[in-house]
């Protein structure tokens, strides 16, 4: 992963989730700061998550609820 990644359904985000009618058009944003990974809520209509309004932190085996969509962070080992 880059040092950010913009999941949505617009065209123009990094992760589409196209077909998913709950999913923004730009809805989260995963990014690296320091070594952790956050998921920022992009003021999207359903929420992310439990409706998260500000960034968390998230590691690996972590499920993230997008629309109707779930995601699972993995670790990469590189």
């Amino acid at each position: 992963m880059s040092d950010s990644l913009v999941i949505g359904c617009d065209d123009g985000c990094d992760l589409v989730l196209a077909g998913d009618g709950y999913v923004s058009r730009k809805h989260a944003r995963l990014h690296l700061d320091d070594g952790l990974v956050w998921v920022e809520d992009l003021g999207s209509s359903n929420g992310t998550l439990l409706r998260i309004r500000r960034s968390i932190v998230v590691e690996p085996g972590d499920e993230l609820l997008i629309g109707a969509t779930v995601l699972r962070l993995e670790k990469s080992e590189r």
